[in-house]
């Protein structure tokens, strides 16, 4: 019996098998095929089920309540500093914990064992992400958003972050910052947790998951709103290097990725401006 994802996110029955890349739909009947491995619709009841106690269990965590504080304080330090705030306009609390919705968690898996897997049809570095090790390997199941004013406020808050996720001994790595061709522009930060989560036969086991705390600007974060949708169906497929999408300028992600790299060049200008009236 095989299963393949529709478009709905639900796994149903299908009876021949996948060679070569499969796609999307067909990456559960790929993975049973070749590694034995059977992905199902008890995956996304599980992880819907774990997750839900995840993310209640770093709410209630000391560090996350630490790390809460240290946002409270970097507002504080930053209008010292520059005389403006650093943050979006928000409601309490500052920051609030996501989870990575099911069909989108299934999606990044897949993209992880095929699409930005350069050694296929070898398992990708680390190991194939089965069941038994997404947990631990997907780097985004929890996380958060912080949302600054000025392009600045993105390092200003990340070092501080780092350097207490690092006296915590937490820090997966140092603060990325990203600037994709695509014209994507934010700073990841990571840090691990340990979780108590049901197993698959409901036995309670221990896992240590990464948390990711994403940094943007507010305008960033309105065109991340607008083109997020359009990205999410990009990052699974394949384009030729002979059609490179600056060249296609007729083309919707002509006029979505230029408009990120202006964005963020303007935001660039206006802090510059902002310093020198100072």
């Amino acid at each position: 019996m095989y299963y393949v994802l529709n478009n709905n996110g639900v796994f149903i029955m299908a009876k021949e098998s996948v060679a070569d890349i499969p796609s999307l739909e067909d990456f559960p009947l790929w993975m049973q095929d070749n590694l034995n491995i059977v992905i199902d619709s008890t995956h996304s009841e599980h992880y819907n089920i774990a997750t839900t106690q995840m993310k209640e269990q770093l709410r209630k965590s000391c560090f996350w309540d630490l790390l809460c504080r240290k946002i409270n304080e970097c507002k504080d330090e930053y209008f010292g500093e520059y005389a403006t705030k650093l943050l979006k306009e928000t409601k309490e609390p500052i920051v609030e914990i996501e989870v990575k919705p099911a069909l989108s968690f299934i999606g990044k898996v897949y993209r992880e064992n095929f699409i930005d897997n350069a050694r296929f049809p070898k398992a990708p570095k680390g190991g194939w992400i089965t069941p038994d090790n997404w947990f631990s390997r997907i780097n985004d199941i929890l996380r958060t958003t912080i949302i600054v004013r000025y392009l600045d406020g993105i390092e200003y808050i990340a070092t501080r972050l780092e350097k207490l996720c690092s006296n915590q001994s937490r820090l997966i790595d140092e603060c990325r910052y990203l600037a994709k061709i695509e014209g994507y522009y934010a700073a990841h930060l990571y840090f691990n947790m340990e979780f108590e989560i049901p197993g698959m036969g409901w036995e309670t086991q221990k896992v240590v998951s990464p948390v990711e705390i994403q940094l943007t600007t507010q305008v960033k974060e309105v065109i991340k709103d607008l083109i997020h949708p359009y990205y999410e169906e990009e990052r699974i497929k394949r384009y030729s290097e002979e059609d490179p999408w600056q060249w296609r300028y007729d083309s919707p992600e002509f006029a979505r990725n230029y408009l990120g790299h202006i964005i963020h060049y303007v935001e660039g200008m206006m802090v510059g401006i902002r310093r020198r009236n100072k």
